[in-house]
């Protein structure tokens, strides 16, 4: 028989949240932090923090979350576990998008971008910002038990995962066809580094060494905004269907569709860490990277 005293008989969640998959996924988010801040303990850069942090606020998430199983009636266990599960990932999406400008500019090849260099961080890191604090909003007031406040945040959380996808979309068009660029105008540049003996090295997990072969990590971007446009496609469905809906009420879907690709996504930078491939004046200083026909950059 239910508890009279509790606010809702439903639970927050829609279900009683299974603790187990939980601590699997804490243990794996738990792994794969913990190589991320060995890499930034070993080779920092302060762009490669967000990687870090949101690694960091993912793991408190899946914890929090043990909590809901425990209160599954309790708005405020629920909330905060579902903002830090759904928010961590903005930090990952942060990183990448510092990440095209600062390959173009190592690489002498900033002409060839869609949009001045400066103009691809600024906006795209504030578009960022902006669908950060509309989720943060939106699934906060998503749980509540104002009906209008529910609808508004619901409202509020859809548009800002929907404006995040079309920034993930953007900018993963706007990395290709600069790469695409670049090997057909510059194969020389594009190719630069593959035959480098430090590339052995890019096989060494936690190795501090730097790797010169820069499309390692240019693949590995590419790669990730797909689990992690996959991951976007299921959230606004989840939040298209409503509260209520299949998507927002059945636990399989959410450890299936939302945590096993931004975990596929975050594992590729254990292997790839960004500073590694950005360090390439180190490797080759008699390159274009260093020195320009008419003298020095």
């Amino acid at each position: 028989m239910a508890d009279s005293s509790q606010p809702y008989r439903r639970p927050i969640a829609g279900y009683i949240p299974e603790v187990w998959p939980a601590v699997v996924a804490i243990v794996v988010f738990g792994i794969l932090t913990a190589a991320l801040w060995t890499h930034y303990a070993r080779k920092a850069q302060r762009y490669a923090l967000t990687l870090t942090i949101g690694g960091t606020c993912i793991v408190l998430g899946y914890a929090i979350r043990i909590g809901v199983h425990y209160n599954a009636y309790s708005i405020g266990v629920y909330s905060i576990s579902t903002l830090f599960i759904l928010l961590s990932p903005c930090a990952w999406f942060a990183c990448i998008y510092m990440l095209l400008s600062r390959m173009a500019r190592y690489l002498d090849a900033t002409d060839l971008l869609l949009l001045p260099a400066n103009w691809i961080t600024k906006i795209f890191v504030t578009s960022d910002v902006i669908t950060f604090m509309m989720q943060g909003a939106g699934g906060g007031l998503t749980a509540s038990s104002n009906p209008s406040s529910a609808d508004l945040g619901h409202k509020l959380a859809m548009a800002g995962l929907i404006i995040q996808a079309i920034a993930l979309l953007l900018y993963t068009f706007l990395l290709l066809f600069w790469g695409y660029r670049l090997a057909s105008k510059h194969p020389q540049k594009w190719r630069m580094g593959a035959g480098h003996s430090s590339n052995r090295y890019a096989k060494a997990i936690l190795s501090r060494q730097p790797v010169a072969d820069w499309r390692i990590l240019f693949w590995t971007i590419a790669t990730s905004m797909v689990f992690w446009l996959w991951r976007s496609a299921f959230r606004i469905a989840e939040y298209n269907g409503g509260y209520n809906g299949t998507l927002m009420t059945t636990e399989w879907y959410f450890y299936v569709l939302d945590a096993l690709p931004l975990a596929f996504g975050l594992s590729l930078f254990v292997f790839v860490w960004p500073p590694r491939y950005l360090d390439m004046q180190e490797l080759l200083p008699g390159s274009y990277l260093m020195t320009k026909t008419s003298g020095s950059v």
